[in-house]
């Protein structure tokens, strides 16, 4: 079966985002366009177009049947071991890293732990895991993993991920453009380990997705924008396991699908 491309979601997405961000942009330049709050629910939409897209996508390319294979690796069965580590793992790869960076700092590392403590922290927590690892892992990882095999499809897929992340936010704060250096990283290994996981158990994307939760429990990020220091250790222990699963589980990175799904040949 011929491998269905990437590149619509990519296009889409990008697109997408700057068009929907653009009003916004403008009123805050342009007082004649009112006030640019009024253009925030764009924004906001923009934030969930990587979904939007992917389930638009999946309809033109196999209707009803194309929308239930995008959610139907959510109800791949693994075992239960597998949904606690990947709960847990963000968290604790923090941990070590803090540890490690205590002795090593002659300055504070601030606190251990970013629980998530305001509404917002757990509605992100509950809802973003889905609307982020369906379309990336879900719609965009198997269709480059069809064309260019798992080990760069997983790189390609958390590189693009971590640009989204950059270029929604950065518009609207320019300071996260400052930490860029940090974010991209960040992100590119945490889809590498999330991906990892995926296939680990089986193709399950609820694995991945309740990785992605596991970072809302202990989520550095919060100490942005007084100190980015919390966030690097993270972004160190995430680029650390992604090379470690990278190079040294290499069995699971030769499994290849030309079904748009996560089989094993």
């Amino acid at each position: 079966m011929h491998a269905r491309s990437a590149l619509p979601f990519f296009a889409w997405v990008f697109g997408s985002t700057w068009l929907l961000q653009l009003p916004y942009l403008l009123a805050k330049h342009e007082a004649a366009l009112g006030p640019a709050e009024r253009f925030m629910p764009l924004v906001v939409l923009g934030f969930f177009g990587p979904f939007l897209i992917a389930i638009a996508l999946s309809l033109r390319e196999g209707g009803g049947e194309g929308l239930r294979a995008l959610f139907r690796p959510l109800r791949i069965r693994t075992s239960v071991a597998w949904y606690f580590a990947a709960l847990a793992l963000p968290c604790t790869l923090f941990l070590v890293a803090r540890a490690a960076g205590g002795p090593l700092s002659s300055s504070d590392l601030g606190p251990w732990l970013y629980p998530p403590t305001q509404p917002q922290h757990f509605a992100a927590m509950l809802v973003i895991p889905f609307t982020e690892q369906i379309p990336w892992l879900g719609f965009a990882f198997p269709r480059l993993r069809a064309r260019h095999g798992s080990r760069a499809a997983i790189a390609l897929t958390g590189l693009a991920w971590a640009l989204f992340h950059l270029q929604k936010h950065a518009f609207l704060d320019p300071s996260y453009a400052n930490h860029a250096a940090i974010m991209i990283p960040y992100m590119t290994a945490g889809a590498i380990v999330f991906g990892w996981l995926l296939l680990r158990a089986g193709g399950s994307l609820l694995v991945a997705v309740l990785a992605n939760a596991g970072a809302y429990l202990n989520n550095p990020v919060q100490a942005l924008p007084s100190s980015s220091t919390p966030l690097a250790l993270h972004a160190v222990a995430l680029s650390a396991a992604a090379l470690a699963v990278m190079f040294g589980d290499r069995a699971i990175w030769r499994t290849r699908s030309h079904t748009g799904q996560f089989g094993v040949e």
